[in-house]
Order: C-alpha cells, then sequence, then structure tokens
C-alpha cells in the first residue's frame, strides 16, 4: 500500500463532529410512546483528508453502517454536524443536498440488490463506454443486465457508477464483503488503482481487518456507537493500545506458525451490551478485563493518552481509554 498522504493533509475534505443518530422505540398501535432509543452512532467525531483512505471496523451492529447513511443524508442525524469543505450538509435538503450528493457517492455491500435489475448497465451508468473501460469491464456490455454478470462485476460496475458524476469521496460500506476472496482482491486493487488515478478519498468500512489494513492509510476502530480507537494503519495494528482494538486484533488468523508462537489470545467475556441500554461510563467496560470503577462513571474521551502525549512513540495516536497502554499483538495481521 502507497505512504499516505501527508502533503494533503492541511484541511480536511470531510469532518465529522459530535454525530449522533437515535432510532425511537415505541408502544402502542393507536397512540403511540417513545419508551427509549437505539443509540446506533452516539457521539463520533473523525476526519477524511483528499486523497486518503479511511476505514472503519467493528462487530456487526457497531454502528459502521449507520455512521455511512448519515454521511450521505440517507438516514437524518440526531445531532452533530458533517462539514464537506467546511459546509455542514447535515441541514441541507432539495438541490442543496443534490450538489452536494455529486460529490459524495456510496458503493454498497450487495453488488446485486443495490443495482436495479430492470435497467441496463447503460442506463445505470452516465458516461458507460469509458467509464465500464475504466473498471476493467467490457465496453460491448453495455446492453446487459445486472443478472449477467458475476458478483465481481456486479460490484466494478457500482463503482463505476459511483465514479459517473466526477466525486471527490467514495463511501465504501462493505463492498467486498460478499465476494470471494480472489475477487475482493482485485476489486481492493482496482479501487486503489482509481484512487491514485482520480485522486479519491475513500471512507472504508468493513469488519474484515486485514482487508482494511490492506487499503488504508488510517483506521478508526468503532464499538457500540462510539469511536474507540483511531490511528494511522501502523498505529493501530502495530501499536494498539484500546483493549477492544486488541482483542480484535487477537482474533485474526495466522497462517505462519512461527508467527503464532508466543502470540496472546485475548477471549473477551460476556455479550455485546443492547444499544438501547448501552453500559454507563465506558461501552467496552462490560466485557474489559482492564475496567476499574472509574470506567463505569466516567465516559472515556478519544484523546491521545497522556502517557504518550508529546512522544515520538506510535502509541501517540487517539484512545477511548482511562488506562489506554501499548500492547504489541503479535501476528495481528
Amino acid at each position: 500500500m502507497a505512504e499516505p498522504k501527508k502533503d494533503a493533509r492541511r484541511e480536511p475534505i470531510l469532518e465529522v463532529r459530535n454525530l449522533v443518530k437515535h432510532f425511537p422505540l415505541t408502544q402502542g398501535i393507536l397512540f403511540k410512546k417513545q419508551v427509549g432509543a437505539v443509540k446506533a452512532v452516539d457521539g463520533i467525531s473523525f476526519e477524511l483528508y483528499q486523497g486518503e483512505t479511511l476505514g472503519i471496523v467493528g462487530e456487526s451492529g457497531c454502528g459502521k453502517s449507520t455512521v455511512a447513511k448519515l454521511l450521505m443524508n440517507l438516514e437524518r442525524a440526531t445531532s452533530g454536524e458533517v462539514f464537506y469543505k467546511g459546509q455542514d450538509i447535515t441541514k441541507l435538503s432539495g438541490r442543496a443536498l443534490k450538489a452536494v450528493r455529486r460529490n459524495i457517492q456510496m458503493v454498497f455491500q450487495d453488488p446485486y440488490t443495490s443495482l436495479n435489475p430492470r435497467m441496463t448497465v447503460g442506463d445505470i451508468i452516465g458516461k458507460v463506454q469509458e467509464l465500464l473501460d475504466v473498471v476493467g469491464l467490457n465496453p460491448e456490455y453495455v446492453n446487459r443486465y445486472p443478472h449477467q454478470f458475476s458478483g465481481g462485476q456486479r460490484q466494478r460496475i457500482g463503482i463505476a457508477r459511483g465514479l459517473a458524476l466526477n466525486p471527490e469521496i467514495i463511501i465504501c460500506d462493505e463492498p467486498v464483503s460478499a465476494l470471494d476472496v480472489s475477487v475482493q482482491a482485485q476489486v481492493i486493487n482496482l479501487m486503489e488503482k482509481l484512487q491514485d488515478e482520480f485522486n479519491l478519498s475513500y471512507l472504508f468500512i468493513a469488519h474484515d481487518l486485514s482487508i482494511v489494513r490492506h487499503i488504508s492509510d488510517r483506521v478508526g476502530v468503532m464499538y457500540l456507537g462510539k469511536m474507540a480507537e483511531i490511528g494511522t494503519d501502523e498505529q493501530i495494528y502495530d501499536h494498539p493500545t484500546h483493549p477492544y482494538t486488541q482483542a480484535l486484533l487477537s482474533a485474526v488468523p495466522v497462517p505462519d506458525p512461527d508467527a503464532r508462537e508466543g502470540r496472546e489470545r485475548i477471549i473477551l467475556t460476556g455479550d455485546v451490551p443492547s444499544p438501547a441500554n448501552p453500559p454507563s461510563g465506558c461501552r467496552f467496560r462490560t466485557r474489559c478485563w482492564k475496567a476499574q470503577d472509574k470506567c463505569a462513571e466516567e465516559l472515556p474521551l478519544l484523546a491521545i493518552p497522556e502517557r504518550f502525549a508529546g512522544s515520538d512513540s506510535l502509541a501517540a495516536h487517539e484512545s477511548a481509554c482511562h488506562f489506554a497502554e501499548e500492547k504489541d499483538v503479535v501476528g495481528a495481521a
């Protein structure tokens, strides 16, 4: 993977501040009464820079896909702000929203259900022949329908559709999880090629830690609607400081027997709490082996831990843990 585009990191092209999405829980049929809320996304912040890839990882149900929908305004945020080039897009509608969406496009998880089966590829994609060639498909396929393509080819069509309006940002929601491993590699390689060619910024959402490391410049780890840790791919994978990140990385299969020797497998106890009734303080504390009274009483902020602040250590990156410490997860990826 290419080095992060640090020369482009002056002003973020997309900035998310304290983004919240709560889905109301109601009772009653005729007279519905709100009795609570599912806190799908509960105050996350991050930046995306021109020409870089920010990976977002976490278990199913942590809020990753909801973040993608909020950024596209497919879901309206409960509160918080999303700035695209300095403009808050959470309040936009109509033509103003449509104008922004030309610059922020999305590639969905399922390359079949996200394509209209009644439309030919030519109908789905605007600048058809040029873009089919760009994504490695035969331009003669222009009159074919989605069911006439393989999964990998359909995802290439989805990527071409995303490129049709010349966007600056593409939000990728589990774009390769429905594909075979060999096809995943082809699609990822294509995305990296297109990023270099068009200077695209990707928000790459996935649960596969190995794929995220391969494509990402920086990585954010989500847990139960919160951002647990964020840093460069090297910081997150080789120098994680949040216990949840360390547990995730310890579960990644390692094919090399030598690398497996001396590796500590972290087994988390208990189930993921309900987002309708999350724990007080730190969301992860009910499954964390380091939890203390402070973890239940005080919400940890996403910040560089004091013990690493001002140091050159790769552990000096943002982590939402009162007791963050570096842990070498041998052979994690």
